[in-house]
């Protein structure tokens, strides 16, 4: 029966009830546009308050399935906020155990974390110091750790981290050094969905990217120069929630040539336009990450990445990538002239490279980074 005579069908054929008790017993609330939803509603039919279970069950489940064990601080913890509204996380509602949680935390940083070092943490800092200073982070990391051996968890983590992503970042309009690392966290270890259509890594690139430009940490943080009649306002900030993360630090610096990297990469792959171009001040964080004594010692591998998506710059620029139309012929003078310059970049690029990070098998040929040039050329 098509859905249209169903639903009328259902409205002139039901039987005589009392109004008030089946508009409260067999239809969701309703919202008026502009009318403020209570917490407990949700969008659904169900009236549940999240789709994380809250029952004793499956939180048990969880745990044994990952450690093998449950200290039954799983039963009966809820979804819901505690009662002064501050954010219950995954540990909190017994949805894993706090071991659980430091084993899939340690796993990121330990095995994960060193093949693309964008978001690494000093030596001796533990998961429970990330969970209290960077909760989402923590949340995303936890999404990546299970990624391979916990599916079920893993869906868990991604589905609840994204509706963070949603309410902190388009709702509330928060922008924040560890929202940014966060999304890079979720962006790297992407995992992909059921449907092909519901991609949304492009996206979340560009989230980390744009939100790195609004809170400045992409250019040096210049002194800001006020009349002395203005200086009481612009100390009080009254318009602004957080102050803008110090620029010139490491994490900073990381962070923003890790944007730079993925949007880069992202461009290439998917043959669009690369909203982060190479700048001086990109070449300056290179080189502050490769020679400062704060600098954490993967981010010398990072920037051999971040060197080499240069030039992978400089060939999609010169090859026109993210023009669908252009065509190149290997038998064109200018081509072949273009393509011995960056063989020597490359060349060049390998030469300097420190021996450490050489001995770390890193490799990366022309064929592969002018793969995509190879696959448009006309014969």
């Amino acid at each position: 029966m098509p859905e249209v005579d169903r639903i009328n069908f259902t409205q002139t054929h039901r039987p005589s009830v009392d109004k008030t008790e089946s508009s409260s017993s067999s239809r969701p609330p309703i919202v008026v546009a502009g009318q403020k939803r209570r917490y407990h509603e949700t969008r659904d039919s169900t009236g549940t308050t999240s789709d994380i279970p809250n029952s004793s069950v499956l939180p048990q489940r969880i745990n044994s399935y990952i450690s093998g064990r449950d200290d039954g601080t799983a039963a009966g913890q809820s979804a819901r906020p505690n009662a002064s509204n501050e954010y219950a996380d995954v540990i909190d509602r017994g949805v894993i155990t706090a071991d659980t949680a430091t084993r899939l935390f340690n796993r990121y940083v330990d095995d994960m974390a060193p093949h693309m070092p964008a978001v690494v943490f000093s030596r001796g800092t533990t998961a429970a110091d990330i969970r209290k200073s960077k909760p989402t982070l923590f949340l995303a990391i936890l999404s990546a750790g299970a990624s391979t051996d916990h599916p079920e968890v893993q869906k868990m983590f991604t589905k609840e981290v994204m509706q963070i992503y949603a309410d902190r970042i388009v709702c509330r309009g928060e922008k924040s050094l560890e929202l940014i690392q966060a999304l890079l966290v979720s962006t790297i270890w992407y995992w992909p969905p059921e449907h092909f259509e519901e991609l949304k890594f492009y996206q979340l690139i560009h989230l980390a990217a744009v939100m790195g430009i609004d809170i400045n940490i992409n250019k040096k943080n210049k002194p800001c120069k006020t009349p002395k009649s203005m200086a009481g306002l612009w100390k009080d900030h009254a318009w602004r929630r957080t102050a803008f993360p110090d620029a010139a630090s490491i994490e900073s610096r990381r962070t923003w040539v890790s944007c730079y990297f993925l949007c880069c990469n992202a461009a290439m792959g998917l043959r669009r336009p690369n909203l982060v171009r190479w700048t001086s001040y990109m070449g300056e964080c290179i080189e502050v990450l490769e020679t400062s004594p704060e600098a954490a010692p993967s981010d010398k591998l990072l920037c051999q990445w971040v060197r080499s998506q240069h030039i992978a710059e400089e060939v999609g620029i010169q090859f026109s990538m993210d023009d669908a139309f252009a065509t190149v012929s290997i038998a064109d003078p200018k081509v072949q002239y273009a393509l011995k310059g960056f063989e020597r970049d490359l060349e060049h690029w390998s030469d300097q490279m420190p021996k450490d990070v050489q001995n770390r098998k890193f490799t990366f040929h022309l064929p592969l980074i002018l793969r995509p040039l190879f696959m448009r050329v006309e014969d």
